[in-house]
């Protein structure tokens, strides 16, 4: 078990090393977060990569992390609501694989700062 969250530790780093900058800093969690601020991280990742991020001339966004659009319009989400639901995994939409990865590792961190205390995520 200890090799195999290792190498899921691994693989949650490179996703977000691979990210442009100005994204990479966005998504990566800090160590520092307190359980209740684990809690509201991940919104304010979405509104940090919202903030970031510019549609087109339509009104429509792909996620500038993981390059998806919804299957059924194939030009991207409606910006800023449809987006920030695929960011999030709410109303029935796929999550953003690179903020799934992102929340996996600062679940990882939480546990190093916390041995013993789940927190908001569970167990790892």
């Amino acid at each position: 078990m200890g090799r195999m969250r290792e190498e899921m530790w691994r693989l949650r780093v490179t996703i977000i090393h691979l990210l442009p900058e100005r994204y990479r800093n966005a998504v990566n969690p800090p160590y520092d977060l307190s359980r209740e601020e684990s809690r509201n991280w991940r919104r304010t990742v979405a509104e940090r990569v919202l903030n970031l991020t510019e549609p087109d001339a339509m009104g429509k966004a792909a996620c500038p992390l993981c390059g998806a659009v919804p299957q059924f319009e194939g030009i991207g989400y409606s910006y800023p609501i449809g987006l920030e639901r695929h960011l999030l995994g709410s109303h029935r939409s796929a999550q953003c694989d690179v903020i799934y990865a992102s929340i996996g590792l600062q679940r990882v961190r939480h546990r190093e700062k916390w041995p013993g205390d789940y927190g908001p995520y569970g167990c790892d």
